[in-house]
């Protein structure tokens, strides 16, 4: 009998841990930069920002905050979209930005910096930037106030996010056009 219950307990206590590793997964990471590469998001150290924006013309920007409810519920959906449709991205590098509570508690300088830089001050937020004449980066457009719609639309939110992404760099070529 005692021997039961401790293996009853060991299974619980084994199966608790597998959901708990799960959970923190998908609503903690460490504070700093990812570049999506291969399908998934990969962290990256650089000392200057602007070091990031060299690979591209587009960048995709994801702003989470590890103690946002909200973007606790985003990021698992973001990865679904992007695990699935990121090569239909093409030319566009994905980077996420992540700290605890925007810029004010965040143990990465450069994502505190891009918080700044892009005055982030809601969560989740996803933007989308484009490389100037110049190099630097300028904001095409913010596509936070989108994610609420594209999360709840019927059918695919990959499809609704990928033809809103495409539409605004089309309209951000006709605005430099003219």
């Amino acid at each position: 009998m005692v021997v039961r219950i401790g293996s009853l307990i060991a299974g619980f206590i084994s199966a608790l841990r597998k959901i708990l590793a799960r959970r923190s997964r998908l609503s903690y990471l460490d504070n700093g930069v990812y570049v999506w590469d291969k399908g998934s998001f990969n962290r990256v150290y650089v000392d200057d920002p602007g070091s990031l924006f060299n690979r591209a013309t587009h960048y995709l920007i994801y702003f989470h905050n590890n103690m946002c409810p909200a973007c606790k519920r985003f990021y698992p959906l973001l990865l679904s979209i992007l695990s699935r449709f990121w090569e239909r991205l093409e030319n566009i590098v994905i980077i996420g930005v992540v700290c605890d509570w925007f810029a004010s508690r965040c143990r990465d300088r450069v994502a505190a910096s891009l918080f700044k830089a892009f005055k982030v001050s809601a969560s989740p937020s996803l933007i989308l930037v484009e490389i100037d004449h110049t190099g630097s980066p300028r904001l095409l457009a913010d596509l936070t106030e989108d994610i609420g719609s594209i999360a709840s639309r019927e059918g695919d939110p990959a499809e609704a996010l990928i033809s809103l992404i495409r539409e605004k760099i089309r309209a951000g070529s006709s605005d430099k056009a003219r």
